[in-house]
């Protein structure tokens, strides 16, 4: 297998081979209706991720492969109910020194955020630099600086939304932007606001392992980021003397409300204006991300994507206001 001779997922055309350097993104040992064990994978690369199924030796393969490696994968390209599935014929994990010696550095198998993470980076800080409550300020701020590099380059997400390096800052990036507008138009508490905002999903930096495999951590498929962020941020405040006792309970709540509702493991329901605000903003910045990356990652012929996605619904193609 050649350099020349490998497509990326974005490339890849129903009815028609491949040959590819991906990296296994999850992996499920399954059996058919008559009992053969097979994998079900999902393989991708900085473009774009596919399932893929493994007929043969699927459970010795099981042994061998596991998420985050990187595998040399040959196979055809099928539609199937509307998407785009990879059947492997061989698959074969690869060390670094096969991808060295193949010219494929690290960046080939990981999505990142299209936009400058060092200008995200000092907008964020610039609207807590800029806040009038010393509290709030002091503390976002040392919060931020404290895991700035996890900040700079965790996904926000395991699969759902901004899951690629940088997507913790885009996200928070995102927000802090649509709050600014919603603080101009809503008469609410401008850096209580933010601070929520920026806050709101810190647990995360410690819910997900980050890159290479983007997993959950112990921690995280035990506690989850919600609560994990609500500890985080009451470390700091109890570490701060003095901090007002209804400043620090409003923003813990926004903490645990900025999920909206029971059934999506928010221990509690938005209580007031500002945690309204973060709850519907997060909520608009993910599902305006999911939609983007649905079009991206959809294969398929025509100005319409399947329906197998989030929203369950064909989503119209249109790139012309796409970055």
């Amino acid at each position: 297998m050649t350099r020349n001779e490998l497509k990326k997922v974005e490339a890849f055309k129903a009815n028609s081979p491949v040959a590819s350097v991906l990296m296994i993104r999850e992996i499920t040992l399954r059996r058919t209706r008559d009992g053969k064990p097979y994998l079900d994978l999902v393989l991708g690369d900085m473009t774009g991720r596919i399932n893929a199924k493994v007929w043969e030796q699927g459970k010795e393969l099981a042994e061998i492969l596991k998420t985050g490696l990187p595998v040399g994968v040959r196979g055809q390209c099928e539609e199937y109910l509307g998407t785009l599935q990879l059947i492997v014929s061989s698959i074969k994990p690869l060390s670094s020194q096969d991808l060295e010696e193949m010219g494929i550095s690290w960046e080939h198998f990981f999505p990142a955020t299209k936009r400058d993470r060092e200008l995200m980076w000092e907008s964020v800080l610039n609207a807590i630099s800029v806040m009038e409550d010393p509290w709030l300020k002091e503390l976002t701020m040392a919060i931020c600086k404290d895991h700035e590099q996890k900040i700079k380059n965790h996904p926000a997400s395991l699969k759902l939304h901004h899951a690629y390096v940088g997507g913790f800052l885009e996200h928070v990036y995102t927000m802090v932007t649509l709050a600014e507008t919603a603080a101009d138009v809503y008469p609410v508490n401008r850096d209580l606001l933010i601070s929520g905002i920026i806050l709101h999903d810190i647990g995360k930096l410690e819910e997900l392992n980050g890159f290479p495999d983007n997993f959950y951590t112990d921690e995280g498929n035990f506690i989850g980021h919600t609560v994990q962020g609500y500890s985080l941020i009451q470390d700091y405040i109890r570490k701060t003397e003095g901090f007002p006792e209804m400043t620090a309970l409003k923003l813990k709540h926004i903490i645990l409300a900025h999920q909206g509702e029971y059934e999506y493991q928010a221990p509690k329901k938005p209580a007031f204006d500002e945690a309204l605000l973060v709850h519907y903003i997060d909520e608009l910045d993910a599902r305006m991300n999911m939609m983007k990356q649905i079009r991206e990652e959809d294969l398929s012929e025509g100005i319409w994507t399947s329906n197998r996605n989030y929203f369950r619904i064909p989503i119209l193609k249109e790139e012309d206001h796409d970055e």
